[in-house]
């Protein structure tokens, strides 16, 4: 899959499944890649200056996001099986970035007026196919870039992520359990 024209990057692994981002001049592109088969199937494109970046692979889903402009992002969500592919709700047309899934293939996801470091930053989870939820927020001048799930025995999942002061940069790595 790698490339001497191209660069890329956001490699997320499952099983024989590779979820890569692939970035040129002109665009970037979203494949996923059978390490079996060496099958490559292009799951979405977007031209410059749009951006788009690798989220997770688990549960039979793949995640990423894609914006059209820097700032301004959405995500969305690739059924390996059924292969269909899915926009996560954004009512507020605002930004969804920080990407996840857990096992069951529930979509964790921070969501704000933009992806660098803008108001009314939450988490949310999403059931393809079902309803958002808002988990939690966090003050003004917080961001996040990681999302990471951990379902636990108990049906309740972790959620780990890397929260940063954006007035002074400094950061550290958090978590919240969830009630199922």
């Amino acid at each position: 899959m790698n490339t001497k024209r191209y660069s890329e990057a956001g490699g997320k692994l499952l099983g024989n499944t590779l979820l890569f981002a692939r970035y040129s001049r002109s665009a970037n592109k979203i494949f996923l890649f059978d390490l079996v088969t060496h099958e490559r199937k292009l799951l979405d494109s977007i031209s410059r200056p749009g951006y788009a970046q690798t989220g997770d692979v688990d549960g039979g889903l793949a995640t990423w996001i894609k914006c059209r402009r820097f700032a301004r992002c959405q995500t969305f969500v690739y059924d390996l099986t059924a292969e269909t592919k899915t926009r996560v709700p954004n009512p507020q047309h605002r930004s969804q970035y920080a990407v996840s899934l857990a096992d069951d293939g529930t979509v964790y996801f921070g969501e704000s007026t933009n992806i660098n470091c803008g108001d009314s930053l939450a988490i949310w989870r999403y059931d393809v196919g079902g309803a958002r939820e808002k988990l939690f927020g966090f003050r003004r001048n917080r961001d996040i870039a990681v999302t990471t799930p951990i379902e636990n025995l108990d049906g309740s999942t972790t959620v780990y992520y890397d929260r940063f002061n954006c007035n002074t940069g400094a950061a550290d790595i958090f978590k919240t359990t969830i009630d199922p």
